[in-house]
């Protein structure tokens, strides 16, 4: 049997594993568009080196013979073909399809969003290269559009680094979680000489092709090396043919019906409208669950 995953974060990997130690004998073939996919749990830790790379990068040579990983982005998934179209052109067909693609950052809308230096923390691929920015960056801006703590905790473990002026500007839609306690917070980053905007946005990057300082919509203006984002998070799809994505917008549940031998989803991708409060290392339990689950249905 032939089992593809699209998908190499802690879902995939852990419904690979899975599937190894209940079908020793099948083919499996894990698809990522990133080349070393990584635990999104240990990213903070990771940036200050306080994670080690055999920690924080997914092993995918831990798993017994029989799985192929593949580094490339999926343009198409075709259930009725059971065939999944790369973005460099190839196609891989399979006995069963595994969705298992998370969930992504929702694009702010914000002049100079796409200036150099701008990152999601949610999306970024290239997670060298964004260490490797921080470690050179003087002015860390830190912008939390989301309820998700992942700004908050990078924060705080930026302040281990010598020699950074961080500031951290969060919106209004944090202000429930932080009104009781906003004193003590407001002491914890003065301690830690954090800049602390408060319920406000960005407006605007600034720079010549690559950032130089960020405009609030409180019109202060801060120098900037980089901008982290922590924004909401959103299911990560794929076009699935033969469906629309306006029938995708309520999740993949009315999906599966009609294909509940070929198509499986497994983890968060599998959330409606994810928009609530999301901890990733609470998230890895989830997706192991799930693919324990998965992995017991697709031996059926």
């Amino acid at each position: 049997m032939k089992i593809g995953i699209i998908g190499g974060g802690i879902a995939g990997f852990s419904c690979a594993r899975k599937l190894k130690e209940k079908i020793s004998n099948c083919q499996i073939t894990v698809i990522d568009k990133r080349r070393e996919p990584f635990k999104k749990y240990l990213l903070s830790r990771w940036l200050i080196n306080k994670a080690k790379d055999s920690d924080f990068f997914i092993n995918w040579q831990s798993i017994n013979s029989g799985v192929e990983f593949i580094s490339s982005r999926v343009e198409k998934i075709n259930l009725d073909r059971r065939s999944v179209y790369l973005k460099e052109g190839g196609v891989q067909v399979f006995d069963k399809i595994v969705l298992a693609t998370g969930l992504e950052a929702e694009r702010l809308d914000f002049k100079g969003a796409r200036k150099k230096g701008v990152y999601y923390l949610a999306n970024y691929l290239a997670v060298r290269e964004l260490k490797e920015t921080i470690r050179r960056a003087r002015h860390i801006l830190v912008y939390t559009s989301s309820i998700s703590m992942f700004g908050l905790e990078l924060v705080s473990f930026l302040t281990r680094l010598e020699g950074k002026i961080i500031n951290l500007v969060y919106n209004q839609t944090l202000s429930f979680i932080y009104d009781k306690e906003s004193l003590s917070l407001r002491e914890y980053l003065s301690l830690k000489n954090i800049g602390l905007y408060a319920h406000t946005k960005i407006e605007e990057v600034l720079g010549e092709g690559r950032i130089k300082a960020a405009r609030l919509s409180s019109n202060k203006i801060l120098a900037s090396d980089i901008l982290l984002i922590d924004s909401f998070l959103k299911p990560s799809l794929i076009e699935i043919a033969p469906f629309s994505s306006a029938e995708k917008e309520g999740g993949l549940k009315d999906i599966l019906p009609g294909y509940r031998k070929v198509f499986f989803v497994c983890g968060d991708v599998n959330s409606v409208k994810e928009r609530g409060i999301n901890f990733f290392f609470l998230n890895r339990l989830r997706a192991q669950r799930d693919a324990s689950e998965l992995a017991g249905a697709l031996c059926r």
